[in-house]
């Protein structure tokens, strides 16, 4: 007798349950990108690996709802069963469920934020279709082999500013505002007490709620804490949580948008919730001594693309193969070689030819070849002792079309007006992203993701409060680490993506910031079209070129291949007459 398909069996579970549907999320009860396998209850549903997932299952159809970063992927791996939602003209999902005119559809309020599940209230109460809260886990008894949580000793990360600072430095921001500040995301409380664990792959968190009143420290976590953790903490069962919160009476509690609306809803009853993204805040602006740890994370991450990229061409020209994945292996093989370096940020995209238009991208096998033929786009980032990193570069082992020389170029030209600009201390990050696209504007191109985002310090490489996203309003401060990241995507043909991580900082002009490259890798000078650029930007393009030669060259000796690839896409530019 054959087993029912995954989706089948939930259908027959939530049907148990006295509702007509259930909506899933690809999440976990703090709202983080990148999940313990634990939680990828979307992917074993559905076989979706992408980062963003909302899953809508009905009782004879079922609706999986991404973004266009995801769109090509999900219809590469959704069953013809689950249908791709998301698109610019497809219905949301609360215009979905506002559609069906009635029934009962059930979510686990654990997995939803609190904003999400006011909308979903607010959809209750315009009538039709009702959406009921089910506190438990209903993927639980279908996942036989579920991967589980198991506890992990942390370590503590070496930061300028000590845990009591840090303490001091949010009270100050409570003060008047609030009687205590509830934490329940977990890049927040690693910032706080600097702390880092591996509870979540690529990433340095581990799992803990936190509560702050302006005397004590409550960490909520099953980690063990190293013996060196010196400032004094109350440290419970990570399970105590919810019973913990639900004794808070009577008080004015800080607590993040972005909060699962289970704790929203205990803490709600009995206090009064003041909205407020203190940690984030302060979380998002670097000390000097954090941008010292980016910067010599990204010179790491530098040698070992020049030694990766040079190995490769040396392979390409003696006849060997090369695929998609054994890149990825080789990257990965190459920086383990480092002591300092931990793990990767994320998975690394290793895209070749049309799949390089597939934004996140991720091989699982050698089936694609890496050839002279076409580009590789390469997305990359590790977790460091000393920082994270976040790099991009486009390359082609062969002869590129004029084509490509083109758009690649464009991308250059836009991430380099970045870098060259200066602009009012006033400016919202946001408002910088049509500085980057305007030359890919220009050749009727554009790209539908954001140009960047903040990136943490040995914590999620995406983070807020700031992004250059043209919907961001978080103003520009000095310490901030941003990416810079344009591209150009060809469907069915190729992809070219450009990324640097940049950190905000004073420029000479009175009130005014600029934006300073930490990414040393060389631009693949190939790829450049030396007309197509303006006097000043060739010349800032060889002044950066003449700088990473210098950087990066004592730290090759030892890799004859990464110092001939550094090297050859260092040389100074000039325009042919």
């Amino acid at each position: 007798m054959n087993q029912p398909e995954p989706l089948e069996e939930f259908r027959s579970t939530i049907a148990k349950e006295g509702v007509d549907g259930y909506i899933l999320y690809r999440r976990d009860p703090h709202m983080n990108e990148y999940l313990h396998p634990h939680y990828d209850q979307v992917e074993h549903l559905t076989g979706f690996t992408g980062s963003n997932a909302k899953l809508l299952v009905l009782e004879k159809e079922a609706f999986l709802f991404t973004d266009s970063r995801y769109f090509l992927q999900a219809e590469q791996e959704l069953p013809a069963s689950i249908k791709l939602a998301g698109r610019k003209d497809d219905p949301t999902l609360l215009e979905r469920l506002r559609a069906l005119g009635g029934g009962r559809i059930g979510v686990d309020p654990a997995y939803i934020t609190t904003k999400e599940w006011a909308e979903m209230e607010q959809l209750n109460e315009d009538g039709g279709v009702e959406v009921v809260q089910i506190e438990r886990d209903l993927v639980a008894g279908l996942w036989e082999d579920r991967p589980e949580i198991v506890s992990q000793s942390l370590t503590l990360m070496d930061h300028q500013v000590t845990v009591e600072k840090k303490l001091v430095l949010v009270r100050e921001k409570m003060e008047g505002k609030m009687d205590s500040l509830v934490l329940t995301n977990m890049d927040e409380i690693a910032w706080l007490t600097n702390l880092r664990g591996s509870d979540i792959p690529m990433s340095r968190l581990f799992y803990a709620f936190a509560h702050v009143t302006f005397d004590e420290l409550v960490l909520f976590t099953d980690s063990i804490l190293p013996g060196s953790f010196a400032t004094k903490v109350t440290v419970l069962p990570y399970a105590s949580f919810y019973q913990y919160i639900k004794k808070l009476k009577n008080q004015k509690l800080g607590a993040s948008n972005d909060m699962n609306a289970h704790t929203s809803s205990i803490l709600k009853k009995d206090n009064k919730l003041v909205p407020t993204e203190i940690v984030l805040n302060l979380k998002g602006v670097k000390t000097p001594k954090e941008i010292e740890g980016f910067e010599e994370s990204n010179i790491k991450d530098a040698v070992s693309l020049c030694r990766l990229f040079g190995e490769i061409e040396e392979k390409l020209a003696s006849g060997a193969e090369v695929g998609e994945l054994d890149v990825s292996e080789m990257l990965l093989k190459i920086k383990q070689e480092d002591p300092a370096f931990i793990v990767p940020s994320f998975d690394t995209i290793s895209a070749f030819g049309e799949n390089g238009a597939i934004i996140h991208y991720g091989p699982k096998d050698n089936a694609v070849k890496v050839t002279t033929s076409n580009l590789l786009l390469l997305d990359s980032g590790s977790q460091y002792t000393m920082g994270t990193t976040d790099i991009t570069r486009t390359v082609c082992f062969g002869t590129p079309s004029e084509e490509q020389v083109a758009n690649y170029t464009n991308v250059i030209k836009g991430h380099i007006a970045l870098e060259r600009i200066i602009f009012p201390a006033r400016s919202t990050v946001g408002a910088l992203d049509a500085i980057v696209r305007s030359p890919i504007w220009q050749s009727g191109l554009d790209y539908g993701h954001s140009t960047g985002h903040g990136v943490g310090y040995g914590l999620n490489v995406h983070e807020g409060p700031h992004s250059l996203d043209p919907r961001s309003s978080v103003r520009a401060l000095p310490g901030m680490v941003v990416t810079n990241e344009p591209g150009v995507y060809i469907e069915g043909s190729y992809g070219i993506r450009h990324e640097n991580l940049m950190v905000v900082e004073e420029a000479a002009v009175k009130s005014f910031l600029k934006l300073r490259n930490l990414t040393p890798v060389p631009l693949h000078l190939a790829l450049i079209s030396p007309k197509m650029l303006a006097e000043q930007e060739l010349a800032y393009i060889n002044q950066e070129s003449a700088r990473i030669r210098d950087l990066l060259s004592p730290r090759l000796q030892n890799s004859p291949a990464g110092l001939k690839w550094l090297h050859a896409n260092t040389e100074q530019l000039t325009v042919a007459h």
